[in-house]
């Protein structure tokens, strides 16, 4: 404030005019203020002036976005800063001078690390320094890869078992091949049935995986002869064939000769007849039909091999010639017979 006197008038202080146009109290600088006045006759007094100097010392703030604290998973993640905004009371919005350090994080390897977040506003005053703590961790196990089949068969009596062997690999500790600890103990190539080998691997961190391979011991798949059938029009029949031994699970096709090769028989319709389990060990005819009856075998398969049965076939039964029905044929014949004698007869 100013205080202002005239000889004539008096205290005249309230009648100052004072002038702060040329402030700004949001920028640092020196800056000048006004103070004039006049007196009742017009007369006006020498302008006073105040020079105002408008300074900066407050720190700007940094505010984090996302959670203080991050959990990354070792050699999974690459650290995705979520960033930070910085304010100045002078400066306004500086969030785009934060300076980030994440230089410390690793995240191939399990720790804990810390990323910082600093910002000075444009008079040099520094923020206090932000952190966010970054955890890596290893939770997740090893992954081993089999070399080879997940499943070996081998023929009982003649082959042996090769370890075809396997490799590890973590994402914190890269290639623990050499870790794995293999258990083929069990497989006994003398003895039908199924056995496992197992493949152990344990990292740094205590994570550990299992994977196997199974061992199967078999003796050759076999399939016993079909027997000729003969079957009568519209009778229904469940056709079996037997199979033994093999390796694994085993599968049926029943296949008919159709004059050049055998061709496999599909679940359906064949004129007035119909098939039914022509991919299983029992052929059904349900209804047979005359157009069903030739030559047909069966194609076992295992994991191994395919083998067919000896061919069988399905004979056409001829309808019976009722009793009735014969004699008249009979009857019919003598009597054709009779005419043509007659009428050699008569050529006589």
């Amino acid at each position: 404030g100013a205080l202002a006197w005239d000889a004539c008038d008096g205290d005249i202080s309230s009648a100052i005019n004072i002038d702060t146009s040329d402030m700004d109290v949001n920028a640092v600088g020196f800056y000048t203020v006004v103070y004039t006045v006049t007196d009742g006759a017009d007369n006006a007094a020498e302008a006073a002036t105040r020079i105002v100097e408008v300074v900066d010392t407050a720190a700007p703030v940094i505010f984090l976005l996302g959670d203080a604290e991050v959990f990354l998973e070792c050699g999974f993640e690459a650290y995705q800063l979520p960033g930070a905004l910085a304010w100045d009371a002078c400066d306004g919005v500086i969030s785009d001078d934060v300076i980030v350090d994440e230089s410390d994080v690793d995240v191939d390897a399990v720790g804990l690390y810390t990323a910082t977040y600093n910002v000075s506003d444009s008079a040099g005053n520094a923020a206090g320094e932000k952190t966010r703590l970054v955890t890596v961790q290893d939770t997740t196990g090893p992954e081993i890869t089999l070399h080879g089949d997940p499943t070996v068969a081998l023929l009982y009596g003649v082959d042996t078992y090769d370890e075809a062997g396997a490799t590890a690999w973590d994402a914190c500790d890269g290639d623990v091949s050499a870790a794995i600890v293999i258990d083929a103990a069990e497989v006994n190539t003398n003895a039908v049935g199924s056995y496992t080998v197992t493949y152990d691997v344990q990292v740094s961190t205590g994570n550990a995986t299992q994977e196997t391979r199974s061992v199967i011991v078999y003796e050759a798949l076999g399939v016993q002869p079909l027997d000729d059938i003969t079957l009568a029009e519209g009778a229904y029949y469940a056709w079996r064939v037997t199979t033994s031994d093999g390796a694994g699970e085993i599968s049926c096709q029943w296949q008919r000769f159709d004059g050049g090769d055998y061709v496999n028989v599909v679940d359906g319709t064949v004129g007035a007849g119909v098939y039914a389990g022509t991919t299983t060990d029992t052929l059904t005819f349900d209804p047979f039909t005359e157009q069903m009856a030739g030559m047909y075998r069966v194609e076992a398969s295992d994991m191994v091999d395919n083998v067919y049965s000896e061919p069988a076939e399905v004979i056409f039964e001829e309808p019976a010639i009722p009793a009735t029905s014969l004699l008249g044929l009979l009857v019919l014949a003598s009597v054709s017979a009779l005419g043509g004698a007659a009428v050699l007869r008569r050529r006589g």
